[in-house]
């Protein structure tokens, strides 16, 4: 029955026997991460949810002029060297 299990499961994976036997306990540790962060979630009141979405700590800087300037300054060089590139 075991056997059959983890042959269905190597099979779903396009691995061998052995590499779903050695990836099992990583797939068991990361359902039960989920699970457990599911429950905490559930926990929550509606204002703890919301002071979450809220915090300013978890946009890591994604709103920053300089990080967009910069970033559109790459996107021009990388564009005319590539139209430098396709020359022949």
């Amino acid at each position: 029955m075991l056997r059959d299990r983890l042959a269905a499961r190597a099979k779903q994976q396009r691995t061998t026997l052995a590499g779903a036997i050695t990836r099992a306990p990583d797939d068991s540790d990361e359902r039960a991460f989920w699970d457990q962060a599911r429950v905490g979630h559930a926990r929550l009141s509606a204002a703890e949810r919301e002071h979450g979405a809220a915090c300013t700590t978890l946009t890591d800087d994604l709103v920053n002029p300089a990080d967009d300037a910069l970033g559109r300054e790459v996107l021009y060089i990388n564009t005319r060297l590539m139209d430098v590139l396709r020359r022949p």
